[in-house]
Formats: structure tokens, sequence, C-alpha cells
């Protein structure tokens, strides 16, 4: 799909969570750059929160899989790579409205807009929510000794209460 819209000349938005999905996003990313099996164009991760989350994850490698674990072993990022930039800043992510060419941008927004009905490039499978039962509560295990309460949002607040208590069976708190 890359390499077919790229070829259009076209930008591909990647409708991605803060928290997962946009590194487990990123690094087939890098994989696929590494290899030249993509174009060499920019690839952005548009989200604030997205950067944060992507510094937490760097500090927690012991959460890190096998493959992950790799990169940093032949001392390289999985998370970070020449033609990745992360933007933080409001007045960056509304200069990428103005970059001319074909681009990679996986941004949290564009969940907003895929909500809103806006038309965008999706491959199946790929935007997804963590359920209490699935990647969520998988992905706290590894953290959850280290953890002294956790906050969980939704914008709903029943899903929120769900969440909560998912998490308080399931680690006793």
């Amino acid at each position: 799909m890359v390499n077919r819209t790229c070829a259009r000349g076209d930008r591909i938005i990647v409708s991605a969570f803060a928290v997962g999905r946009t590194q487990q996003l990123v690094l087939p990313l890098h994989q696929l750059a590494n290899a030249g099996q993509i174009p060499s164009i920019p690839i952005f991760v548009d989200s604030p929160l997205t950067v944060n989350v992507t510094e937490v994850f760097r500090k927690r490698s012991e959460c890190f899989n096998a493959e992950t674990l790799q990169y940093l072993v032949d001392g390289q990022d999985p998370f970070g790579f020449s033609r990745l930039q992360y933007i933080r800043e409001a007045i960056e992510s509304k200069k990428l409205n103005d970059l001319h060419g074909p681009f990679i941008a996986i941004s949290a927004a564009g969940i907003r807009r895929a909500i809103n009905g806006a038309r965008r490039h999706f491959e199946p499978g790929r935007v997804a929510h963590a359920r209490r039962s699935g990647e969520l509560m998988e992905w706290l295990k590894a953290l959850a000794a280290h953890l002294k309460k956790v906050f969980p949002v939704h914008r709903r607040a029943g899903a929120s209460a769900v969440l909560a208590g998912a998490i308080r069976s399931q680690y006793h708190n």
C-alpha cells in the first residue's frame, strides 16, 4: 500500500492510538525503510501525547519483545530512524498541510476525523481499540508491579469504570 500510494504522489494518513498502536506501526516502518522496501519518504508521528508515550516506551525496555530488544542490542532506537520525525508542537503539525509530495503521517487526530466520516487510506485491522480483556490488559501486566495508580481514561465514563474494575479485579488494587 505504501509503494502504490507513493507512486501516485499521495499522502498516507494512519489513525493510531497513542498507547501501543503507534509504536507497533513505527517498528515495521523502520524495518521496511532499512530494507529499502518502501520509498525514501518522510514519516511523521503527529501527536504530542504519542511523543510522550513513546518516551515512556523507550524507558521500559524490559517490556520489549525479542525483536524490539534486538534494536537496542544493535545500538538503534526501535522507535526512531532517520526518516521519522515526532511532532509535538501545533505549528509543526499545521506545516504538514503545506508539505508537497508523498509522506506518511501517523496521527491520533486522524481517528477523530475518521469517526466524523473523513476519507482516508486505512489498512483493515490496523485501527483497533484496546479491550479490557485484550491488548491493554496484556500491556499493563508487564508494568503492574511497578505502578501505584492507574487512571483509565475514555470519552465515555462507563467504559473507564469498566476498565478500572477489570484492573482492580486482575491486580487486586
